[in-house]
């Protein structure tokens, strides 16, 4: 029996385990701090003390195996579900138009 991906854009891209800082960047700049699982050039795995609601987010990596700069991205939360009282686990889409190149330098805020 073959099996098919539920969305054409579900692990197409090659991820990276990270386990680094992160911050979603909320209501006039204030940083809700984040852990960074994993990382990929169309979005991202997150763990937090809180759950993510909001369909569009603001989000800062520090991915110092890539690049030297915090890299920012807007992004779409996929999806959220709580794993235990005080903790959480999502999944980002930064969308086709907002890739991350891991090839070039992207300190850059957009």
């Amino acid at each position: 029996m073959e099996t098919q991906s539920l969305s054409p854009y579900r692990r197409s891209h090659k991820r990276y385990n990270m386990d680094t800082q992160a911050a979603l960047i909320v209501d006039k700049g204030l940083r809700k701090p984040l852990i960074l699982k994993d990382i990929s050039t169309r979005g991202a795995g997150i763990v937090s003390s809180f759950p993510l609601e909001t369909n569009s987010v603001e989000i800062a990596m520090a991915l110092p195996f890539f690049f030297d700069k915090p890299v920012y991205r807007k992004a779409r939360v996929a999806w959220c579900r709580k794993v235990s009282e005080k903790l959480w686990e999502g999944g980002l889409d930064f969308g086709l138009d907002n890739l991350i190149n891991f090839e070039v330098e992207v300190g850059v805020r957009i």
